[in-house]
């Protein structure tokens, strides 16, 4: 059990998102959660403050505000995607309720 927790906690949060129109590369944000109990709201917290940091940088070269807004949009839904079902393995695996 404690294999299990260990290996999800090191695991890091991706997002792959798909630019907008106008922008040629894909971008790609990695945020680790590791130390944190993502059954606890309050690192759930931690975590999601690291996204906001984490697509703001990735999201700079955005040439137009539009397309800076597109792809912070789509980069934040993909990461809390993920951040979500990474909560609900670790609330399924430990017995304990999603935080959100």
């Amino acid at each position: 059990m404690k294999k299990f927790l260990s290996a999800a906690v090191v695991a890091m949060l991706t997002a792959i998102a798909a630019t907008p129109p106008a922008m040629a590369d894909d971008f790609r944000v990695e945020v680790s959660h590791a130390g944190l109990n993502l059954t606890n709201p309050a690192d759930v917290a931690v975590v999601e403050q690291r996204i906001d940091a984490a697509v703001a940088a990735a999201c700079t070269d955005a040439a137009r505000i539009t397309e800076r807004a597109a792809c912070m949009t789509t980069l934040k839904t993909r990461a809390m995607s993920v951040l979500q079902r990474r909560a609900r393995l670790a609330a399924t695996y430990t017995g304990m309720s999603a935080s959100r």
